[in-house]
């Protein structure tokens, strides 16, 4: 069975404003703290933001490390909705970090007398333009800037909204809304027990095209949750309720899969450099679950010749639906 998705990756909905903002500070030792109101939900937003701070002051990652998130010392965000924080909280985090390393520079040309254009800042180490050895570390740089007449302690603040449409009555609802769109296309094969009805996932492949994948174990980890999850959404999972009352409220009554019920999940990243993204990357968080349920039903409907329309499709379900087709066919499977 086949599935394909388009998402958002950050939404402006009816918002008035949809963006992310960060601020990083340089210390004297050369490491540097990132400010930042995204929650970290699991999803890895910790290591992305970070590896992008990195990249774009000319840090090592080691050199990067998070405030606690807190809003009375990190900026304002909306939270981690619409598959948005790495592209909308990583462009944030991008700008400051660009403009910490434009500080750098400018801070290392007067040390040295060398003009700002030929001088660039890689793993923490101020370099010009064609030379092998750096001339200063960033660690000397930000000391000079603590020490010295002039003394500035070395802040920035990033800002990106993305500009979008804000849907409502006046468009009709419709309108571009989205930083970036991340695609995707899943593959099921399953097998059915005609006796019972059982369902037994056999292999499962998810296609996303995620950008430039920044952190590509994480973003494998992101997929295979949301497999999972849909694996669950698409066989198991249903709040059950009588007169009013959820009849399966704990987890010895709610099914949800277990590592028995989990096929081999392979996962293939397409890059495609997406202009929006920072350093090229969309967002994987909801685009790994959104095809899981029509990939599995297809899958099935192509074992069975059974259409079902209702999740969770139980083995008591699908076995039922496949008696009742047998019947209008005249026993024929």
């Amino acid at each position: 069975g086949v599935a394909a998705m388009i998402h958002v990756s950050g939404n402006r909905g009816a918002l008035e404003w949809d963006g992310s903002e960060a601020i990083i500070r340089l210390h004297e030792d050369g490491s540097a703290t990132l400010f930042s109101g995204e929650s970290e939900l699991g999803q890895g937003k910790n290591t992305v933001l970070a590896q992008i701070a990195a990249e774009s002051m000319g840090l090592s990652l080691g050199d990067v490390r998070w405030a606690p998130v807190d809003t009375e010392n990190c900026p304002f965000v909306l939270g981690p909705y619409s598959s948005k924080t790495t592209v909308l909280a990583g462009n944030a985090v991008k700008k400051a970090g660009e403009a910490i390393r434009r500080q750098i520079v400018e801070i290392a040309s007067s040390v040295l007398g060398i003009p700002e254009n030929s001088l660039e800042v890689r793993e923490g180490r101020v370099y010009v333009l064609g030379e092998r050895e750096p001339r200063l570390t960033v660690k000397e740089v930000a000391r000079y800037a603590h020490t010295h007449e002039g003394r500035q302690s070395l802040y920035a603040h990033g800002l990106f909204e993305a500009g979008k449409v804000r849907i409502g009555p006046q468009n009709d609802y419709y309108g571009d809304i989205s930083a970036t769109y991340p695609f995707a296309a899943h593959f099921a094969e399953v097998e059915v027990d005609p006796r019972t009805g059982e369902i037994t996932i056999l292999r499962y492949v998810a296609a996303h095209d995620v950008g430039k994948a920044i952190n590509p174990l994480a973003i494998e980890g992101q997929i295979s949750g949301g497999v999972v999850q849909g694996i669950g959404y698409a066989l198991m999972e249903e709040m059950v309720f009588k007169e009013g009352r959820i009849q399966n409220s704990d987890l010895r009554d709610y099914s949800i899969p277990t590592a028995l019920d989990v096929p081999s999940i392979e996962s293939v990243l397409v890059e495609s450099n997406d202009p929006a993204g920072p350093y090229g990357a969309k967002g994987i968080g909801e685009p790994s679950l959104i095809p899981v349920a029509p990939a599995i039903a297809n899958a099935i409907f192509h074992a069975t010749g059974v259409r079902m329309k209702e999740i969770p499709i139980t083995a008591e379900k699908l076995y039922l639906a496949m008696r009742k087709r047998e019947e209008r066919s005249g026993g024929r499977p």
